[in-house]
């Protein structure tokens, strides 16, 4: 009886928990993603529409979020495993250390460790294969125990609203 009245509370609390989150949808990239309550403080979207912005309560945790076209700074497109590539050489060269990383046909996962500080940032490709949408979320490697829930929902509602699957 008593794991039936704990498990029914926490039923309430992690609805409740879900119902304070916020759904981003970019339409001009065709993603979406729902950010958790934990992270949604501040929440700021650029004039250029490719994403948003927001923190966590403490101001301890910074999550981006944005997309942008397969391009090189010349304007010639870019397959996406030599955008990631790009990524992890522009991370480890800030002195990072990286700690996981997984790259797919169509999504890819890095972590790294700086100091004290963990970056964990996701990609996916959009199924027209034309952009990338991505995003970045910075937390205090004291805190990792909490953000690895908080990385497991971004990751689970982080969609192609372009009709892929691209979940692991």
């Amino acid at each position: 009886m008593r794991l039936t009245l704990a498990l029914m509370g926490m039923a309430v609390w992690a609805g409740s928990a879900l119902a304070d989150a916020k759904l981003y949808s970019n339409a001009k990239y065709g993603f979406s993603i729902t950010v958790p309550p934990a992270i949604a403080e501040g929440w700021e979207e650029p004039d250029a529409g490719d994403g948003l912005r927001s923190h966590s309560a403490d101001g301890k945790a910074d999550f981006v979020v944005w997309a942008g076209f397969l391009m090189d700074e010349n304007g010639a497109k870019v397959k996406f495993a030599t955008e990631i590539k790009g990524r992890l050489e522009s991370e480890t060269g800030s002195g990072a250390k990286i700690t996981y990383q997984k790259v797919e046909k169509k999504w890819a996962a890095f972590s790294s460790l700086n100091g004290e500080t963990i970056l964990y940032e996701r990609a996916i490709l959009s199924c027209k294969g034309g952009a990338i949408a991505a995003y970045r979320l910075q937390y205090p490697k004291a805190q990792k125990a909490a953000y690895d829930a908080v990385i497991e929902a971004l990751n689970g509602s982080f969609i192609d609203n372009q009709g892929c699957e691209l979940k692991n």
